[in-house]
């Protein structure tokens, strides 16, 4: 099987050098030092997987090579090398679909074949047929079945949690033989407030998904803006995921994503699985977002590069991240509140969804909706 071509631009050669001498036996490197040659090149080749591109380059700097090759080649995977300076620079060609992501220099040769190998992986996706991508949902247990087990099985664990630390502080405030200096009684009033917020939260969530679940056998669906959606809830979760460094990139293009579904329904199992997927990626991470769509269906996969799911944990549908003991559900971060949610709202909106670990490290959810038949989406995306 042939290896996959990656083009390398970096007006340093040393790293040209290093960078095709330990990533030659995974890619077909092509190296070049210099924008116009790489612009050259992408005008006459169309085998190419990835292109990495320096961001400081003498004549023609990163950004303008790769909105070149967005031009050229708008299906090709781009990852911009920075320093520290250029990381804002960075993150807004991500954040404006320029840039799949960045990598900070130096940067190791594992790490560029970790962000090269996502990139790839990513591709595929995109050049997927619908009907592939479909057919593994379709097979995947129905959400109505596994929502409500699902749900019973982590609602004690995710009440618990905030108000047993409710109750602690309290009791340690109440402790008449405790000397407690005004400082630390602040903190722990501050502590309190946190947590009951938090429960607060935990139990708006679990409102809605008894909303959903008791509309999950009469919802009537009407025509809801994929794309739309998708867009606004990704850059409602941009600042949380700016705070642990994890950056996101949505692919979409100008076609309206026409899908059979309910606004809230769309929106609440996208804002689950965005916030999953920034809360347990790993720092300096990264969360992807792709639609594509025909005229009968479309779909929008989300993905992370955190660490490898564990092997203790099931990955069918309905079971994912659901460990196999109490233990392991407090040990990998509790995070069946969300997937309720989201099976909940699958259920109650018409569509279905998967989520699987990732060969690379992480995990990626795909969700498949039907298109209404009078607002046919008009060509495929990607």
């Amino acid at each position: 099987m042939a290896l996959k071509k990656i083009v390398f631009v970096d007006d340093d050669t040393r790293i040209l050098a290093a960078m095709r001498r330990r990533l030659s036996d995974d890619f077909n490197v092509v190296t070049f030092d210099g924008g116009h040659a790489a612009v050259d090149y992408l005008e006459k080749h169309n085998d190419i997987s990835v292109l990495i591109a320096d961001m400081r380059m003498p004549e023609m700097d990163g950004l303008e090579l790769l909105r070149r090759s967005q031009e050229i080649r708008p299906e090709l995977k781009r990852i911009m090398l920075t320093g520290n300076a250029d990381q804002k620079t960075a993150v807004d060609a991500i954040n404006d679909g320029k840039v799949f992501r960045f990598l900070r220099k130096p940067c190791d040769s594992a790490d560029v074949k970790k962000a090269v190998d996502l990139a790839i992986e990513e591709s595929a996706f995109s050049k997927a047929k619908m009907e592939d991508v479909a057919a593994v949902i379709e097979n995947s247990p129905d959400p109505v079945e596994t929502s409500q087990h699902m749900f019973l099985s982590v609602m004690s664990d995710e009440l618990r949690t905030p108000l047993s630390q409710v109750i602690s502080i309290s009791d340690t405030l109440g402790n008449q033989k405790l000397e407690i200096n005004e400082r630390a009684k602040s903190r722990m009033l501050r502590q309190i407030s946190e947590a009951g917020q938090n429960a607060l939260s935990r139990v708006d969530r679990i409102l809605k998904f008894v909303k959903f679940q008791s509309a999950a056998d009469r919802a009537v669906t009407r025509k809801v803006r994929l794309d739309l959606i998708a867009a606004e809830e990704v850059g409602k979760i941009r600042p949380t995921a700016s705070e642990r460094n994890v950056t996101i990139s949505f692919e979409s293009n100008l076609v309206p994503v026409w899908v059979k579904s309910l606004d809230e329904n769309v929106r609440i199992a996208l804002r689950e699985s965005l916030e999953n997927a920034v809360k347990f990626n790993e720092e300096n991470g990264h969360v992807s977002v792709q639609i594509k769509a025909n005229t009968e269906r479309a779909a929008i996969r989300i993905a992370n590069s955190g660490k490898p799911m564990d092997k203790n944990i099931s990955v069918n549908t309905g079971q994912v991240f659901q460990p196999l003991d109490s233990a392991l559900n407090r040990l990998d971060h509790g995070m069946g509140l969300g997937l309720s949610l989201v099976n909940a709202a699958a259920a109650s909106g018409s569509f279905n969804y998967d989520l699987w670990p990732r060969e690379t490290g992480g995990a990626w959810m795909t969700f498949i909706f039907d298109c209404p038949k009078d607002d046919r989406n008009e060509c495929d995306i990607f």
